[in-house]
């Protein structure tokens, strides 16, 4: 049976998943076992070895013909080869072989919306025969998603990056961590904040739009409150829906704004990534406007955190001689800057971890959701102690968008670090911080 929350996810990071299957010989007991023989073959493929892998996949066509694996691993791999109408054939007949099976039907759509095919895609997916209303409803988002590609493609996105990076606005190396140590030096209040896609998730155009992809905008929210706060259970309060019209002020006020780059849009678009591709392209839209107001704020990369860190600003930054605040689900972040940079850290907030994420499950120790107490008690603390320190790293999620904001209205400087601070206390939590040798202090 389809996991349909599966199928519109993107995956999370997992360091601690399990290898794949090694290629080494097929043993007797797992001969007979089709899905066995696909993930060797998998296997096989992945590590470049097509011909060994081909004849595991015709094995299990040949053999097991009504079963979907062969004709769909033999697809990827003739994608591998350059052969794209073989692939489409292979994709329309795992279609027939598993024709409840919404995974095949997918990437034949996908395929057919690469070959600019849109209308075909939206015909096979609403062929599906599946009408149960969780099919239903993973149909309407995944024709939606091709209708959102064919009004927003790829180029015309990448193109709108390029206008924000030319705009005269946009900081990297040099000139951000310039304007940061500016704001810092001359204790100006400051907001830096960066955006993806749990907060593009929340953004749209208005009311059309809405309507217009809603089954769409749906499926990508409620994947996001599973990360953050590991159920759906917000989706449909309206206090929840109003942080949306909070964030848009944010964004207004904030100084400096990340955006996604042109690269990890056009990986997306590569991708296909239905949770991804909409979130980005509507900070894009939402932002647009902004570029013909020539004092309108500025600009940077969704990922500055990290090229911060990776230029080795944040030690910098950390040994000046102002005070810090942190706002983050480590208990021991404050203690580890002062005692690698001899910070000044005068003030921390401890909030929930992002539920999503089990390598740092458990380890801020609350138990209570991020949402609504911890929030409201959060913004109650600031207002308390904001002033009491300087400079604050933040590093709460959506939700520390917003505790930016409120920092910078009570005079401070807020910097969005993100998930920096995971790598910095020596936990992965994106595959950037693989070589945790990089960013552990």
């Amino acid at each position: 049976m389809t996991d349909f929350a599966n199928l519109l996810d993107s995956e999370v990071y997992d360091p601690a998943a399990p290898p794949s299957v090694s290629p080494g010989e097929i043993d007797s007991a797992h001969a007979d076992d089709p899905e066995h023989l696909a993930r060797v073959g998998i296997s096989l493929r992945d590590r470049g070895d097509a011909a060994r892998a081909e004849a595991i996949f015709q094995t299990i066509i040949d053999r097991f013909p009504s079963v979907v694996f062969g004709w769909q691993e033999m697809a990827v791999l003739r994608m591998q080869q350059g052969r794209d109408d073989e692939a489409l054939a292979l994709r329309r007949r795992a279609v027939e072989a598993a024709p409840y099976d919404l995974l095949p039907r997918k990437n034949l759509a996908f395929q057919l919306l690469d070959r600019e095919e849109p209308e075909e895609a939206v015909a096979v997916l609403r062929a599906h025969p599946d009408r149960t209303p969780e099919a239903a409803a993973t149909v309407r988002a995944l024709a939606e998603f091709v209708d959102f590609l064919t009004e927003y493609p790829r180029l015309a996105m990448i193109a709108l990056v390029e206008r924000f990076e030319r705009s005269g606005r946009y900081l990297i190396g040099d000139t951000l961590c310039a304007r940061i140590v500016s704001a810092v030096e001359r204790a100006e209040p400051f907001s830096l904040i960066r955006l993806g896609d749990g907060e593009g998730a929340w953004l749209s155009a208005g009311k059309e739009d809405e309507a217009r992809f809603a089954a769409l905008y749906e499926s990508n929210r409620r994947t996001i409150l599973r990360v953050w706060f590991g159920s759906e259970a917000l989706y449909g309060s309206r206090s929840f829906a109003a942080l949306s019209m909070r964030m848009r002020e944010a964004m207004v006020r904030c100084d400096v704004l990340g955006l996604p780059s042109g690269l990890r849009l056009s990986n997306e678009y590569d991708q296909l990534s239905i949770r991804s591709i909409p979130p980005c392209v509507n900070i894009l839209r939402t932002l647009a406007p902004r570029l013909d107001r020539a004092d309108d704020g500025q600009y940077c990369g969704q990922d500055a955190h990290l090229d911060l860190h990776l230029n080795r600003f944040w030690p910098k930054l950390l040994a000046m001689p102002v005070t810090f605040g942190v706002i983050t689900c480590h208990p021991q972040l404050g203690y580890r800057l002062a005692e690698r940079y001899g910070s000044r850290v005068t003030a921390a907030l401890l909030v929930p971890e992002e539920k999503g994420f089990s390598q740092i499950a458990g380890i801020s120790g609350m138990s209570e959701p991020h949402y609504p107490g911890a929030f409201l008690r959060i913004l109650r603390r600031i207002e308390e102690e904001a002033r009491h320190a300087r400079v604050w790293l933040v590093a709460a999620g959506y939700l520390g968008k917003l505790y930016c904001d409120a920092i910078k209205q009570q005079g401070g400087v807020a910097l969005d670090v993100g998930s920096i601070v995971d790598g910095w206390c020596g936990r992965i939590t994106r595959p950037t911080m693989r070589r945790i040798e990089q960013f552990q202090l």
